[in-house]
């Protein structure tokens, strides 16, 4: 059976990477719009959803998050800070991945999440931290060598289970899918690529992938799935404010077609956790 993950990585439009040093008016948020959007679509197509959501957020959104939780989602990790595991130190990343589970379990009572880091940002040493604490799962893995922030995994030790899965029978990697274009490993797997590449680009590539691949993996931004408007800071230079803004007013639209053309393709959607447990019945 061919199977597909919609997640959404739960953070605000100042989360991202190329805001980080700007002097943001975080008052302006688009999460909840960007995220009943997101709930709505799926929900019209039957879909269960995994929820990567960063633990600074959980008691301003705890509302949010129940609704969440009461339709079936999944509510998994996506750090606390919304900091580059890769930019912080072994100790550091460890205390924020324990602050991140004690939220989950305080608040929500979520126990053993996954996880996927902000910006693909990990690497062996971190992913052995998130299995010693009791993740379950990892999501942060993404083949492609030009993107400055993303990390490198190594998984030479782990078995495939099938397309972008992998198991050392104690802890999974689903990786995020590419697919190769003039000598290139394109992502075909999130909101960025989904909005800023030509459609009829992102389309072939996602349909020859989807030719020749059991699984397929997605995951968006709430402040991809809203056109409300936010006042960027002057020190936000244009590359930044163009990577924002390109594309957002066709993501709804896109999102939509890309859910139709999975259906239409055979693919069954499932959540992460729901993946991992089928793997650990395997094992």
């Amino acid at each position: 059976m061919k199977k597909a993950v919609i997640s959404i990585d739960f953070e605000d439009w100042y989360h991202l990477e190329y805001f980080k040093d700007n002097l943001n008016d975080k008052s302006q948020s688009i999460l909840e719009e960007g995220t009943n959007e997101f709930i709505n679509i799926i929900s019209n197509e039957n879909i269960k959803a995994t929820f990567f959501i960063v633990g600074e957020l959980i008691s301003s959104k705890l509302e949010l998050l129940k609704k969440i939780i009461n339709q079936d989602h999944e509510i998994s990790g996506h750090s606390y800070n919304h900091i580059r595991p890769l930019t912080q130190s072994i100790e550091e990343f460890k205390l924020d991945s324990t602050k991140l589970l004690l939220e989950l379990k305080d608040k929500l009572n979520i126990t053993n999440p996954g996880y996927r880091a902000p910006c693909f940002s990990l690497d062996n040493q971190r992913l052995k931290i998130l299995k010693e604490l009791n993740y379950s799962y990892d999501s942060s893995k993404i083949s492609t060598g030009f993107h400055p922030l993303y990390g490198s995994i190594n998984i030479e030790n782990y078995k495939k289970i099938s397309d972008n899965v992998y198991s050392d029978e104690t802890f999974t990697e689903f990786e995020l899918p590419t697919q190769r274009f003039l000598s290139k490993n394109v992502p075909i797997s999130g909101g960025g690529y989904l909005r800023i590449l030509p459609w009829f680009l992102f389309r072939y590539l996602l349909k020859k992938y989807l030719k020749e691949n059991d699984t397929y993996f997605f995951f968006i931004h709430p402040f991809e799935l809203t056109n409300k408007n936010v006042s960027l800071s002057k020190d936000s230079s244009i590359t930044s404010r163009l990577r924002f803004s390109i594309g957002r007013s066709k993501g709804v639209l896109r999102f939509r077609k890309l859910i139709k053309i999975l259906k239409d393709e055979g693919f069954e959607f499932i959540t992460f956790s729901d993946f991992n447990k089928e793997i650990n019945n395997l094992n």
